[in-house]
């Protein structure tokens, strides 16, 4: 809940206006996904003017707004309050709730894995202690302190998922919740385009651990040279987790199957941190799918170590947690297939790891459709190829979608995997109609993309009762239906609708039937 004593506290904004309402559930930054008794926040960036929405966001019930200029709002009754700087405003709020409430916070980071990761320990600290956590997508600079407007006094805990695209971004993060906690997942190629280096991504990823008090405790990948360097950077605890023999919290005999996940973990030095109970080897079972949720599995158990979470609780909760929507989520599809939806983002390493599931995953035929993946700079052709031809060692059909698909596909051929078992598509479509006439009993199908390509779409199509399964696809929000996921950077662009083209030849075809030939004209820059 948001109050607007606190927000006045904070930020030192001038009210105008009535101050009727003096509570809100939630922020809102968006007009088109406003609803009823949100406090409305006029967000000014190089791409648009959040202050040219605030009328609209009035008409849609907001009751309240937050800006930097005052709007001439004629019989508005709702607080407004004027700040110099929203984002900045949104900031001093967030700091000074968790000041107020003052929870435990466990800060998460890494290149991949942070949302599973961050379910995982939320579910085992949520068998003895009151949890917040906030949403994948509200994770950054100006998403994490709106996803603060959720917490309360009764959270004894904030796991939060703390993410980053910029420099100096998590240093912000950690300075404004100040963990107790650090854990840090994974360091690859995501970003790339912003850091443009590994290093320079663990050197970012690392200011988490570096803001730790010394009774504090950093968590970390021994697997992972580049975040096993970071216990350098700390002065807190260290505790390290992976399947080298000499991290301090080791995963062993690792199987996959359908039904998920087992290993053997063992904890030498449970009895050494004084904690009772604890076996130095037990086994570890869980419904995620793909053995890469080793690292997300031993992450939560060595968070649960650190509050001394009974190990009976750990493995009883671990063995009941379920794949996020979007993140390797098995789902009926037509004909009798498995999808194994995994549409929730992509990187390489994620795509690689998907990849490596659906090889182990039984099936009658393995079936890659694949999109692209962003913000990888110079990186990005070499990352698609790597993915073409690791698809191409074992896949029986690969089908890509959109012009970063295609170097996938490319890639996967002249690793030698034939034409005819390849299928180059640019809309949800042509992909979704080849593989509702291919697919049948028994095929398993991995569907993955970054956000761009919207690739929950076609898993959409190709789900065997969509009435019932589509509430497990990723970005089901009213909002996605309207909000662009494109961010042009210029304020004038044209969209070319892929899917309209593709209708608009399908018909022409109709018309002039099979036999006439069609001429497609392109003109580059036109």
């Amino acid at each position: 809940m948001i109050y607007l004593q606190d927000i006045l506290v904070a930020t030192g904004g001038q009210l105008v206006g009535e101050a009727a309402i003096t509570q809100f559930p939630r922020f809102c930054y968006d007009s088109r996904r406003l609803r009823a008794g949100e406090l409305f926040v006029a967000v000014k960036t190089d791409r648009g003017d959040g202050h040219d929405y605030i009328a609209q966001a009035v008409r849609g019930g907001a009751a309240g707004i937050l800006c930097q200029t005052p709007t001439d709002l004629d019989g508005y009754l709702g607080p407004c309050i004027v700040v110099p700087d929203t984002q900045g405003a949104l900031t001093d709020w967030a700091r000074h709730v968790l000041r107020k409430y003052h929870p435990q916070v466990v800060g998460i980071t890494g290149s991949t894995g942070k949302t599973s990761t961050r379910e995982a320990i939320v579910s085992v600290l949520g068998t003895r202690l009151r949890v917040f956590r906030n949403p994948a997508n509200f994770s950054g600079r100006f998403g994490l302190p709106i996803a603060l407007a959720g917490l309360s006094p009764e959270h004894e805990v904030a796991v939060l998922e703390l993410a980053c695209d910029s420099y100096g971004e998590i240093a912000h993060l950690a300075e404004l919740t100040r963990p107790g906690v650090a854990v840090v997942r994974g360091i690859s190629h995501v970003h790339l385009a912003c850091f443009d280096t590994l290093d320079a991504i663990a050197q970012e990823k690392g200011r988490l651990v570096e803001i730790l008090p010394p009774n504090g405790t950093a968590v970390l990948n021994y697997d992972d040279p580049l975040v096993l360097a970071m216990r350098e950077r700390t002065q807190g605890q260290v505790i390290t987790f992976g399947q080298s023999p000499d991290a301090d919290l080791v995963a062993s005999d690792v199987r996959t199957d359908g039904d998920g996940l087992r290993f053997t973990v063992h904890f030498p030095g449970a009895v050494g941190m004084g904690l009772p109970g604890y076996p130095i080897k037990g086994e570890v079972r869980t419904r995620l799918i793909g053995r890469h949720h080793v690292y997300t599995l031993l992450a939560a158990i060595a968070v649960g170590l650190v509050y001394r979470v009974p190990w009976g609780d750990i493995v009883d909760t671990l063995e009941v947690l379920r794949p996020s929507p979007g993140r390797i989520n098995p789902l009926q599809g037509v004909g009798g297939s498995i999808i194994l939806d995994d549409t929730y983002s992509a990187s390489p390493a994620s795509m690689l790891a998907g990849l490596r599931t659906l090889a182990e995953y039984p099936a009658e035929r393995r079936v890659a459709v694949l999109g692209g993946m962003s913000q990888l700079g110079g990186y990005a052709v070499q990352a698609h190829r790597q993915v073409g031809q690791a698809a191409a060692g074992f896949v029986d059909l690969l089908v890509t979608r959109g012009e970063h698909g295609a170097w996938i596909a490319e890639a996967a051929q002249e690793a030698g995997l034939p034409g005819n078992r390849v299928l180059v598509t640019y809309t949800v479509t042509d992909a979704a109609r080849f593989l509702r006439e291919w697919l049948g009993h028994g095929d398993v199908l991995l569907v993955k993309g970054d956000v761009d390509d919207r690739m929950e779409q076609v898993v959409h199509v190709l789900l065997a009762d969509p009435e019932r399964d589509a509430v497990r696809l990723a970005r089901q929000e009213p909002g996605w239906e309207t909000v662009r996921v494109t961010r042009p950077e210029r304020p004038t662009w044209v969209d070319v609708d892929l899917e309209a083209i593709a209708y608009n030849v399908r018909r022409i075809k109709e018309i002039v039937e099979p036999r006439v030939e069609i001429l497609a004209v392109l003109k580059a820059d036109a």
